[in-house]
């Protein structure tokens, strides 16, 4: 059995970086947060009348970056990227730093507020995450139980990372406000929790749209089946909660206090109402009730497929920005509800392009199930590895000196094996001095170009 020798350099380095998250989360921890110097009053949300000064403006710029990253790192751990884990320590040293920020800033002060508490939560997330991460890049206790449950954890709390950045952006949003207080409280926590279950289902079904068509047929199990189940269960939820059934007909026609917040509301409805029709559409004319076909790079979705979706995280995030506390505030700084609605269309295609973005990045990256496993010491940057389409030269071997010399191959150096002297093609040898042919070791027939068309296209010409 073999055994995996640790450097004391790399451990030393590791346990004092473990070490020093530690340190800097129990300083956070024991400072003494501003907001709670002062009770909570309906006259004043906040504890001062100070507008939002630079520091509070980084730590929150800071932290959208960060935690945005997080998401890429995620799409990247999943494919077993060689970035997952220079991404995922770059975020983590940004998040901590936009922390310290977000406890040390001037101008607007805050009461304790829910974005305060769930950070002191994320926090030890992010350290039990780190430490996952460490301990399974170790590779020590190899086929234990142990190590077969922290891979197991690192992924579970890993996918949840875009659930938590958009928790947290929320309250942040709202702690920014100063909404949500007192007895805003209940009708806020509905319009929240809504509006995300529909944006949340939207990304759902974009993934099932794009990469869950192999799932489906395995289970037998068809996606309208999944929607009916998702809708009826939602039904019962709201029926004995909010007392209430709620369609999209229904809210087109929910009166509100405010005139204003009586067309968002309408807003909502129609998109509700309109993303059910193109789902129907979907269905029995698009699709003539077969089943989502599975994405090849060949084939990909089709364009209408993706108005259901879209339409979905248009109604989700009309109806979270719709509370009473944000319908006054907009109506009183003079926008009408075009505008506004104009707001909340370009927002919903930026979430949804979020989306896209990160399943395109997944399929981008995922390895080839059928590709040969890499062998030991083999370079990291392979023959015909492709980059968005541009070949990548192997610099490893440009600057150590291997590969065919310039006097005998001004092409560039995608080698990363020796190449030895072999016949020419019909057993007759080039003369020296002429050049010489390059065997690459491998039969022709059995060469793995990885998409690349460069070596087909050079095959065709003579020239390799």
């Amino acid at each position: 059995m073999s055994t995996t020798t640790i450097k004391p350099t790399i451990l030393r380095n590791l346990v004092t970086l473990v070490l020093g998250l530690l340190l800097f989360a129990t300083f956070v921890s024991a400072h003494e947060h501003h907001d709670e110097e002062a009770a909570w009053n309906d006259d004043n949300p906040f504890t001062n009348d100070e507008p939002i000064d630079e520091i509070l403006k980084w730590h929150i710029g800071i932290q959208m970056t960060a935690w945005s990253g997080f998401c890429v790192g995620m799409v990247l751990g999943i494919n077993k990227s060689r970035w997952h884990v220079p991404l995922q320590s770059l975020c983590c040293v940004l998040t901590f730093c936009g922390n310290f920020l977000g406890h040390h800033h001037k101008g607007r002060s805050f009461h304790s507020t829910a974005h305060g508490h769930f950070a002191s939560y994320l926090k030890w997330y992010l350290i039990i995450q780190t430490g996952l991460g460490i301990y399974l890049k170790l590779h020590i206790m190899e086929g234990t139980k142990v190590r077969r449950s922290a891979v197991m954890a690192h992924g579970v709390i890993g996918k949840s990372f875009p659930v938590m950045a958009w928790v947290q952006f929320i309250f942040g949003g709202i702690a920014a406000l100063g909404f949500c207080f007192g007895e805003h409280f209940g009708q806020c926590l509905a319009h929240f929790i809504m509006g995300s279950a529909f944006i949340g289902y939207a990304m759902i079904l974009l993934l099932m749209l794009r990469v869950g068509a192999g799932w489906l047929l395995r289970r037998e199990v068809s996606q309208e089946f999944l929607d009916s189940t998702t809708i009826g269960v939602w039904g019962i939820v709201n029926t004995f909660t909010e007392h209430d059934a709620m369609t999209g007909y229904a809210m087109s026609g929910h009166a509100q206090s405010l005139e204003f917040s009586t067309s968002v509301h309408k807003l909502f409805g129609f998109c509700l109402m309109a993303a059910g029709v193109a789902r129907i559409i979907e269905i029995c004319f698009v699709l003539k009730d077969a089943p989502s076909p599975e994405v090849t790079p060949e084939a990909g979705p089709r364009a209408f497929q993706h108005l259901t979706p879209f339409l979905l995280v248009l109604s989700g995030l009309t109806f979270l920005s719709a509370t009473e506390e944000q319908m006054k505030w907009i109506s009183d700084s003079g926008m009408d509800p075009i505008t506004y609605a104009n707001i909340l269309f370009s927002t919903s295609f930026v979430i949804y392009l979020a989306g896209n973005a990160l399943l395109e990045l997944f399929e981008r990256t995922r390895k080839d199930p059928n590709a040969p496993p890499r062998q030991a010491g083999q370079d990291d940057v392979e023959r015909g590895r492709m980059w968005y389409g541009i070949p990548v030269p192997d610099f490893n071997s440009f600057l150590s000196g291997r590969g065919a010399s310039p006097e005998h191959d001004n092409r560039e150096h995608y080698e990363s094996v020796p190449l030895t002297g072999s016949a020419v093609s019909g057993g007759a040898t080039m003369a020296e001095g002429n050049g010489m042919v390059f065997d690459l070791g491998e039969e022709e027939s059995e060469e793995d170009d990885g998409g690349d068309k460069y070596w087909s296209e050079e095959r065709e010409k003579g020239h390799v």
